[in-house]
């Protein structure tokens, strides 16, 4: 087959090594082949979500303004992105075109489906060539000119759909987006072909987008009707009426040929040719012209060298219009169609038949198809082809239409396609396209065999590596797990969040991947988290002594590793000179006829196994930074580190342990768990006669000396519960009995020629790094004789940056000590075994570098499993989208282009008075500077905001007139929150009869069914004779102000008062005052200069002006007292301020000094001139002696918690799974429970009570569960037999017997978990999880008794989390009669090993607790009466003292007091005022522990008093310690008033009709509280009496209360905890009685009232954020809640470490709140970069800390990869400096 077209030799092909798409109805060109296989049309109608269709679609072309089609091609999904991946934050994400965001994701699948990878990016120069025509989304949010900002800018520039691209991908080289109209895509390739074959770039990414996000184009095209009307294009058909519009984004990776050969990459197909043109002049702009697109073919295939005629197929630009398609089908068959056979034709088909037209994408679109078609040899339909164009004579020419599948024709030469695209401003783009070269690959199936590989799995949150797991899983169905794991080592990029199996068969690493899908772990499959800098981990190669070996060991490395294989070989070869055994024959050796057990046998063969060991790891890639021997060991380690050749080592190690032979049976060694100290000091005590052999940890040594000896001193830590073992030696080395061997072994080594080494050494003989040619033949001699020092070694590695130990050993014997050490250190570290035995040695390297690889240290994957070429495809990244979208939505209020005030908006004029009323919100978001001002750390809006609202309805009402403000009065405070807007409205009635006009401002209550409105200001505004121009008074003289008040201190005494001025508030820079006068210089902050001209004066510079009058209310005695406004009697503002405008404010005071109470000032605000700006006459503060009602119930309102059970999904039953369990239970439901856990497949162990320890049988046993000492047995049998750690630990306990029992009976269960929690941390590294499975100890559906035994279980369980994070405490919970479902569900919850840790079975329904804030119930009366008697158990202790007080003050008239010694001398003052209002209290000497002292005194006063109504226990005992300080007798202390108090209180007043019972509980029993493990189990047993009274239908409400501010024991105890700082603030007695009077008439039987800020609490006790209790509260959590600002002076008196948490904390909110993240995502491990935080946010968040804390940290310090732990240092470095260097002053100023 010819043509007569001239070709020329060919230029170079380029390979499509990757590619990847997101197209209608095909996320993936896998998908996209699918679809065109299958015939499917992805046309729909438009998305409602895109655009209101109804209000722009006419079915007809030509109608203004109208679509003439109300279909299209679109991507699902489009609002959605995965930006965290990409390091964008939130704010930016949502001011990002789609378009961008689109292509960044598919920029990275076609980056991965080339196998790049991004460590390798710094090494290649890459360009990217995108086209696009459209801005959509920028049109959707242009017109709303106040929400533009920078992200949104360049978020929608063009250019970065390819900048985006180079900077998620780190390519350097051209980046580009260009608008060819409908070519543009494929002019992109085209230019990437040319910049590939110039040599500009390494690597080209080519590609356009497309999205349709509004009507306007599509209008547009309707007029010219261009649109298909019915939403199809119908390619060459006679029926073509136009196209229809569609969305997408495909993107190529393109390299030369010869490159990708070289680098190995699968090519999809080649690209042999590419050339674009124009039309140039034509007879119309956008006439397509035959001419010009056959001089486009002809130019691609003379650039392709090949002739056209070898073509078979075309994609066609194939859009159906009735002018384009005959056009273009005569010029392909004026290029392409000549010199074919007639049986041969042209094919030609069009991809827009099934998608549409993808506008700036289509020519992308169309070259994926056709690289698809030349790769499988298949060609699909092309759609909507049923009657041939008239207009095109098909009987004349060599084309036809692909109207059906078919194979691709037979041809003795490669595949070859064109693909054409053409742009309606005339450019015409071809390229050739041809299949890929045939390449061979090396048979590698004898290679692969069963041997282990390594799979690397990594995503960028835990999330993400989930799902790709499951996709890994799905693949190794499929695929070879060799060629999956060589590939994902090398062809994938390895991010943070890491997975990895180690496996001999596809099966068994899809099974584990399956285990980890279904639970999130799974065994055998490894995880962790690389840090960012992982190349900063420091590693020390750890080699042991003797104790290791085992038969068998390395036998299977010789056979399978060569590399092991020839170290063995060598070292045999050199101890052949010293040793008449062979090292290759003892290592096959079986076991009878092995020698492992004579030392001189052993320790020659395990150096020889570490030796070879290192070598193969070596040659894997790793390297050590430091070598460490234990003993023997330091022989492998200075070989290793180069300072002994093999000949030297060998000779040591032969010649040491054949002398050391010589001493066998004269000694034994010990291992004990006892610090250096004590051992030293036992062995003191007996007289010297072991020694300190081995110094392993902090507290595990070997002793060594005489056996009899050292079994004696076994069997004495016996008897004191001290761990001890003996070595398996009969020889006592590093001891005297060494001193012998002294003068052979010198002689022995006096040969030695050690040299300095090239990897650092560090000494166990010094603890000390080691000169190597120092470790000469005496060296070797104190290895023998002295002390293993290797605890000293490890520790001092640790404090030299080394987190990395690997242990070359035959089987673990050093690790625990290496983390114990490091532990010991206050280190963190990664520590992993070589071998272990009877772990296939292969398999036992991968799982050490698996266990490497998750935790972020290095790998190199081609030298550890090299990929030979054997192209699998891998699955792509699972995307893990949110949605981030901008509508823009005018908020009211809002003002826009000059139409209203800034904060009121436009007024509306009432008819037909001329009533003008403005109705707006206030929230801190709109108006982020009211945010600035708070109260009691809570935004309200400042007095001068409603000077400022005045001054503004004045401004409407006389338009340019002059005007006054008089007698403003402020009724009430007005509080704010960020997510919550307030509803406020002004009115400014019609002048009355003197010419006023009254202002008033409402606020709107919407919390009932109806809007109430409250007067919160008022003020008269009337029009004045005063002149315009604003008086002239001149600067200030400063010398009538003769002390200077320090800013700073004037600023912190405020605080100290409750009022808190941050930002634009704190604007004084210069404060004077007089004895009755005050001057100040202000400074305007640079928040607030944007649109200053809008406001009469703005509300925080007048507040700042106003401020200095609080500088003269420090003599009057009320330093500490809270100020707020309260009257004006006249305000004006005279002139209009501007950026950059100087100011002076001076106040006199004119009330008495002697009054504090209401103090009044004139305030005149003037300019640097000396003009008057603003003035403020009779300005009155009234002093707060205490909370007004709004402060006091706003704070209220912020306190009240519950436990809301959420219902969940029923767990699956989970695959059978072979492990140990153990079962702790009274119950038979423990029976029932172990029969569960052995049908599916485990080993469980049921324990039950009993007098003392004793076995059953295999599966049973008995014990005291209150005996340590029985459960120490258990633990030590079971882990003699292998069986301990159990998979789990399960106590369940059985209902409670006898409701009258109390006290120790009732609360014996708890303490039996006390000692449970204390045998299993005996060993925190074998600690199983603990399981605490209680009977109705909760009331999830709220129906049912409770029984308080079983609560007070859950308030201890609730504690064991802080204490004993390891046990990850879970607590589960029955109903009283559990049927075989619940028994299922039970079985299931334990075996799944989930998430929940607190979850409640009922029914067949899975509730989950979840402590949430609760609103304040409904106000109503509170329930006490002046003729009734009230008993309050403790009334005359600080709380109790306090209700007491309460209830008189709301009406009660009769109390009894209760205490057990009667009131103290302090309580005096407090019960004689309640007698003066009237109240008659009795006070009883009574212990209600005591049941007949209860009932004595209940018969007194029904005897003596009114009828009793109401019980309030609030009697409290506290000895709080750990749980493992907690005794019998401690831990039994909190008991008596809560227990025993509250049951006999219950018992002798149930007859009684109450009207309340209110017991006073702890928040410890909800929240849990280190160390006060028995106080909260005793509040847990109040808290389910309350419930099960209630299940009674007896009144009952148990309050949680949190921190009682300076008021009682509790919150004494509480201030050793500093619980303030850690998130847990103390409140008001007032604010807790405003809850209290809202709970007592609610129908709640339990509620916690507490400031809780649970981002601050988890972030101090890290172990609770993976409690369920608090996962809805921490994500529900308000920035407002924990966002309050930090005080300087505050954090002066604070320590290092505390400051800089507490600023890590205020830094994380900050960040949070910068880049739109909710706080509990961010934490000081993170670093902002990898928030999305950029150079804009970093400014932004510079300003804030400026602000916040006075101090100026240098930008770019944000922006470098520093976490924000470390910023929290570098902020706290310049917070001290700042301190000790005082700001310097303005040298200009007056008077300085």
């Amino acid at each position: 087959m010819s043509s007569n077209h001239e070709t020329r030799p060919a230029l170079e092909p380029i390979a499509v090594v990757g590619m990847a798409c997101r197209l209608p109805g095909a996320r993936s060109p896998e998908e996209l082949w699918e679809l065109l296989c299958r015939g499917e049309n992805a046309i729909s109608e438009i998305p409602s979500d895109r655009f209101p269709i109804e209000e722009v679609y006419a079915p007809a072309s030509g109608v203004p303004g109208k679509l003439a089609s109300k279909y299209g091609g679109f991507v699902s999904g489009i609002d959605e992105f995965d930006a965290e991946f990409f390091g964008i934050s939130p704010r930016e994400a949502a001011a990002t075109d789609p378009q961008h965001r689109m292509v960044m994701e598919v920029a990275w699948e076609a980056f991965e489906d080339a196998g790049l990878v991004l460590e390798r990016m710094p090494e290649l120069t890459g360009a990217v060539f995108m086209g696009v025509i459209t801005n959509d989304y920028w049109d959707r949010q242009s017109g709303v000119l106040e929400e533009l900002d920078v992200h949104t800018v360049t978020g929608s520039a063009k250019g970065g759909n390819a900048g985006r691209i180079s900077h998620a991908l780190n390519l350097t080289g051209m980046s580009v987006a260009l608008d060819a109209a409908c070519s543009s895509s494929l002019v992109a390739v085209q230019l990437a072909v040319q910049s590939l074959r110039a040599g500009s770039c390494d690597l080209a990414f080519a590609g356009g987008v497309n999205a349709i996000l509004t009507p306007d184009h599509g209008i547009g095209f309707s007029q010219g009707a261009m649109m298909a009307l019915d939403g199809q294009c119908k390619a060459f058909d006679a029926r073509a009426n136009g196209y229809v519009r569609s969305e997408g984004v495909g993107v190529l990776v393109l390299k030369t040929l010869s490159r990708a050969l070289a680098d190995g990459d699968r090519i999809h197909a080649l690209i042999r040719g590419a050339a674009a043109g124009n039309d140039g002049h034509s007879d119309g702009f956008m006439a397509p012209q035959v001419h010009g697109q056959q001089a486009a073919l002809r130019a691609a295939y003379r650039d392709a060298g090949v002739d056209p005629a070898s073509v078979a197929y075309v994609e066609a630009h194939g859009t159906g219009t009735s002018v384009g398609d005959p056009v273009e089908i005569a010029a392909l068959d004026g290029v392409l169609g000549q010199g074919r056979p007639k049986d041969r034709p042209l094919l030609v088909g069009s991809v827009k038949t099934n998608l549409g037209h993808t506008e700036a994408a289509a020519g992308v679109t169309g070259l994926i198809k056709t690289v698809l078609c030349v790769k499988n040899g298949w060609l699909p339909a092309s759609l909507n082809f049923t009657t041939p164009n008239p207009s095109i004579a098909w009987d004349e020419i060599r084309v036809r239409v692909c109207d059906r599948g078919e194979v691709w024709p037979q041809e003795n030469q490669p595949r070859r396609a064109g693909v054409s695209s053409f742009g309606i401003t005339g450019t015409n783009v071809h390229i050739v396209v041809e299949e890929p070269p045939q390449t061979t690959h090396p048979d590698e199936s004898r290679e692969g065999g069963d041997r282990p590989m390594l799979l690397p799995v990594s995503a960028r949150t835990p999330g993400a590596l989930t799902a790709l797991g499951a996709r890994y899983r799905d693949l190794l169905q499929t695929a070879s797990l060799q060629d999956v794991a060589a590939a994902a080592g090398v062809r994938r990029t390895h991010h943070d969040q890491r997975l990895a199996v180690v496996a001999v068969t596809a099966e068994e690493a899809a099974a584990k991947l399956d285990a980890y899908a279904a639970n999130g772990h799974a065994e055998g499959v490894y995880t962790g988290e690389a840090d960012e800098l992982g190349g900063a981990n420091r590693t020390a190669w750890v080699f042991p002594g003797q104790g290791a070996q085992w038969v068998g060991m390395g036998r299977d490395l010789l056979d399978q590793e060569p590399v092991f294989a020839a170290a063995i070989a060598d070292c045999e070869n050199m101890m052949r000179r010293y040793a008449d055994w062979s090292l290759t024959a003892e290592l096959r050796a079986d076991p009878e006829a092995s020698r492992l057990t004579e030392i001189d046998v052993a320790q020659p063969a395990i150096f020889a196994v570490q030796v070879a060991l290192a070598r193969l790891w070596r040659s894997w890639g790793f390297e050590p930074d430091a070598v460490i021997g234990h003993s023997m060991g330091e022989v492998a380690a200075a070989h290793v580190a180069g300072v002994l050749d093999l000949d030297d080592a060998a000779r040591i190690i032969c010649g040491r342990s054949r002398l050391i032979r010589a001493t066998s049976g004269r000694g034994a060694m010990a291992a004990v768990e006892l610090s250096p100290e004590r051992a030293e000091a036992l062995i003191a005590e007996r007289g010297g006669r072991a020694v300190l052999a081995v110094h392993n940890g902090p507290a595990s040594c070997v002793l060594a000396g005489a056996a009899e000896e050292i079994d004696a001193i076994l069997r004495d830590l016996d008897a004191e519960g001290v761990f001890g073992r003996r070595v398996q030696v009969d020889i006592a080395s590093h001891s005297p009995q060494m001193d012998p061997l002294r003068e052979p072994l010198l002689e022995l080594l006096a040969p030695l020629r050690p040299r300095q080494g090239d990897v650092p050494l560090i000494s166990t003989v010094t603890g000390r790094f080691v000169d190597g040619a120092s470790m000469d033949g005496a060296y070797w001699v104190d290895n023998l004789r002295e002390p293993v020092l290797f605890a000293d070694a490890v520790q001092h590695l640790a404090g030299s940056g080394f987190d990395t130990f690997v242990e070359f050993s035959p089987n673990p014997l050093l690790a625990r000590a290496v983390q114990q050490n490091l532990r010991h250190a206050g280190g963190d570290g990664v520590v992993v075994t070589a071998l272990t035995r009877d772990t296939p040695g292969r398999t036992a390297l991968l799982e050490a570098a698996a266990e490497l690889y998750v935790n972020g240290r290095a790998v190199d994957f081609s030298r550890l499993q090299p990929h030979r070429g054997h192209h699998v495809p891998l699955p792509s990244y699972p995307w893990q989208h949110a949605r981030y979208w901008k509508d823009p939505v005018r908020r009211p209020g809002v003002v826009r282009d000059g139409g209203g005030h800034p904060i009121i908006g436009a007024a509306l004029t009432l008819a037909p008075a001329d009533t003008l009323v403005w109705d707006f919100d206030l929230d801190t978001e709109r108006l982020p500077y009211l945010h600035h001002h708070q109260v009691h750390d809570m935004p309200m809006l400042s007095g001068t905001a409603f000077h400022e609202l005045a001054l503004a309805a004045g401004e409407e009402a006389y338009r340019g007139r002059t005007f006054a403000v008089e007698d403003l009065r402020i009724e009430r405070a007005v509080f704010l929150t960020a997510d919550v807007p307030q509803r406020l409205q002004a009115r400014l009635d019609p002048a009355g009869a003197d010419h006023t006009r009254r202002w008033t401002c409402y606020l709107a209550d919407t919390t009932g069914e109806t809007t109430e409105w409250s007067p919160v200001a008022t003020a008269l505004v009337c029009s004045t004779n005063s002149p315009e121009e604003a008086p002239w008074e001149g600067r200030p003289d400063l010398t009538c102000y003769p002390w200077t008040v320090d800013v700073g201190e004037h600023y912190a005494a405020l605080r100290r008062r409750g009022i808190q001025q941050t930002g634009p508030f704190q604007a004084i820079v210069a404060l004077h005052r007089a004895e009755a006068a005050v001057a100040a210089e202000l400074r305007l902050d640079a928040s607030i200069t944007a649109g200053l001209d809008r406001y009469m004066f703005h509300p925080a510079l007048l507040d700042a002006a106003l401020q200095p009058v609080m500088a003269l209310l420090d003599d009057t005695g009320g330093a500490h007292h809270t100020y707020l406004p309260v009257r004006t009697t006249r305000c004006r503002a005279h002139r209009r301020l501007w950026a950059g405008t100087r100011l002076w404010s001076t106040a006199v005071r004119i009330s008495p000094a002697d009054d504090p109470g209401l103090v009044e000032f004139d305030v005149l605000v003037k300019d640097d001139e000396g003009r008057v700006v603003a003035s403020v006459d009779g300005f009155q503060i009234r002093r707060l002696d205490e909370d007004p009602p709004e402060v006091t119930e706003r704070k209220a309102a912020r306190l009240l918690y519950g436990v809301e059970w959420a219902e969940l999904d029923p767990l699956p039953d989970p695959a059978p799974g072979h492990a140990p369990w153990l079962v702790v239970s009274d119950s038979p439901v423990g029976a029932e429970l172990c029969d569960s856990l052995a049908a599916a497949g485990g080993e469980p162990l049921l324990v039950q009570p009993g007098a003392g320890y004793r076995r059953l049988d295999p599966r049973r046993c008995v014990l005291d569960p209150a005996s340590t000492q029985d459960w120490t047995m258990l633990i030590k049998e079971q882990t003699a037999s292998g069986a301990w750690p159990p998979r789990a630990v399960v106590r369940l306990s059985a209902p409670h017997s006898g409701e009258g029992a109390t006290g120790p009976e009732a609360l014996a269960g708890s303490y039996e978990v006390l000692t449970l929690v204390k045998a299993l941390t005996s060993d925190p590294q074998a600690a199983p999880r603990l399981w605490l499975v209680t009977t109705a100890a909760q009331a999830p559906d709220g129906i049912g008794d409770v029984d308080p035994t079983h609560t007070a279980v859950w308030g201890l369980g609730r504690v064991i989390p802080y204490e004993h994070p390891e046990l990850r405490c879970s607590l589960i919970d029955l109903p009283g009669n559990p049927d075989s479902g619940v028994l299922r569900a039970l079985s299931a919850e334990i075996r799944n090993d989930g998430t929940e840790t607190e979850i409640a079975l009922r029914g067949g329904r899975r509730y989950a607790g979840r402590l949430s804030r609760r609103p304040l119930p409904p106000a109503r009366p509170v329930p006490v009466r002046p003729d009734a008697t009230y008993l309050i158990a403790g009334g005359c202790g600080g709380v109790g003292l306090l209700t007491a007080d309460w209830l008189v003050r709301n009406g009660a008239r009769h109390l009894v007091l209760v205490g057990r010694s009667g009131a103290p001398e302090s309580a005096a003052e407090q019960i004689a005022a309640m007698r003066s209002a009237g109240a008659n209290v009795h006070v009883a000497a009574a212990d209600i522990a005591s049941r007949e002292a209860v009932a004595d005194l209940l018969n007194r006063i029904a005897r003596d008093m009114p009828p009793l109504r109401g019980v309030v226990n609030s009697a409290v005992v506290l000895d709080d310690g750990t749980l493992a300080q907690l005794d019998h007798a401690r831990f039994f202390a909190p008991m008596s008033p809560k227990v025993d108090g509250s049951w006999n209180l219950h018992e002798l007043t149930r007859h009684l009709p109450l009207d309340f019972f209110l017991m006073y509980s702890s928040a410890a029993s909800v929240i849990g509280s280190p160390g006060q493990g028995n106080y909260s189990a005793a509040n847990g047993y109040q808290d389910g009496l309350a419930w099960h009274r209630q299940s009674c239908g007896l009144p009952a409400l148990t309050v949680n209360w949190g921190q009682w501010a300076a008021t009682g024991q509790v919150a004494k105890a509480n201030k050793d905890l500093r619980l303030n700082e850690r998130g847990f603030a103390g409140f008001a007695p007032a604010e807790a009685q405003a809850v209290l009077g809202r709970l007592l008439s609610s129908p709640h039987a339990q509620a916690s009232v507490m400031s809780f800020d649970p981002t601050a609490w988890t972030h101090y006790f890290p172990a609770l954020r993976t409690s369920s209790l608090l996962r809805h509260l921490v994500q529900d959590e308000s920035p407002d809640a924990s966002a309050a600002d930090l005080d300087r002076a505050a954090l002066a008196c604070l320590g290092e470490e505390e400051a800089g948490q507490l600023i890590a904390a205020y830094l994380c909110r900050q960040v949070a709140a910068v880049v739109q993240l909710p706080e509990e995502k961010v934490d000081p491990a993170q670093r902002p970069h990898r928030l999305g935080l950029d150079s804009l946010m970093a400014v932004q968040l510079r300003n804030r800390i400026a602000a916040d804390l006075e101090i100026n940290v240098p930008v770019a310090v944000f922006l470098q990869r520093r976490t924000i732990g470390d910023l929290a240092t570098v902020a706290l470095a310049h917070l001290r400096e700042s301190a000790v260097t005082p700001h310097s002053s303005d040298p200009a100023g007056p008077g300085r």
